[in-house]
């Protein structure tokens, strides 16, 4: 699912339109569309409908990962 917030002018409120999953195109469309128009902060957002589990590492303690593994990732340059 994709949404679209933006602000309206003259009142400074906040709005939202939705789109399924497969209206990207429409939902780019409809941005383009109101920033054309003039509203301001207009953006788009989409919600990870395959995302399972927590987002992200909670910590790395003793060069390991909440699960378990090794974390050995170094930056080199």
């Amino acid at each position: 699912m994709y949404k679209v917030y933006y602000t309206s002018t003259n009142n400074d409120s906040a709005h939202a339109m939705t789109f399924n999953r497969n209206q990207m195109t429409e939902a780019l469309g409809a941005a383009q569309g109101l920033r054309n128009d003039g509203y301001t902060f207009v953006t788009i957002v989409c919600e990870n409908s395959d995302q399972v589990g927590k987002m992200g590492v909670s910590a790395v303690e003793n060069g390991k990962l909440p699960d378990g593994t090794d974390y050995n990732w170094r930056k080199r340059r």
